[in-house]
Order: C-alpha cells, then structure tokens, then sequence
C-alpha cells in the first residue's frame, strides 16, 4: 500500500506508523469517527435500557402530542 511507511526502534521492533495524510484522509477520519463512536457506546455499556412504551409514556408525559410521536413511530 502506498503512503504508508512503519518506523522500528533499535530492537527491529514496529513503534510508528507513517500514514500519508494527502493519500488516506478519508480514510483515517472514518477511522477515527469509528473509534469515537466505539468509546460512546463503552461509556454506555452499563446504563439501564427502557423500552419504546417508556420513551413514549415519558414524552406524552411531557406534553407530546400523540400525532408527533405518530410521525416518528414512537408507539405501542
């Protein structure tokens, strides 16, 4: 592949990655957004989950009409 090249410490050991940021941009930023994504799901891992019937009681709640949450899908 071009414009990548590996740097090696003394030992032969790989400790760097060159990446040509002209060549591969695009796909070192979706790498990067991917990464980001990856650590907000992590952060999430232990949170409760609830339902779509609770989404949707605790917006009629606030005062959502139920003709929006029609609009979105957000129903029994």
């Amino acid at each position: 592949m071009t414009g990548i090249q590996y740097v090696k410490n003394e030992k032969g050991e790989t400790t760097y990655l060159m990446v040509d940021w002209k060549l591969h941009k695009k796909a070192i930023q979706s790498f990067l957004e991917d990464l980001d994504d990856i650590q907000a799901l992590k952060k999430t891992e232990n949170e409760a989950l609830i339902s779509f019937s609770e989404v949707r009681d605790a917006l009629l709640e606030k005062g959502v009409a139920e003709e929006e949450l029609v609009k979105f899908n957000v129903q029994d």
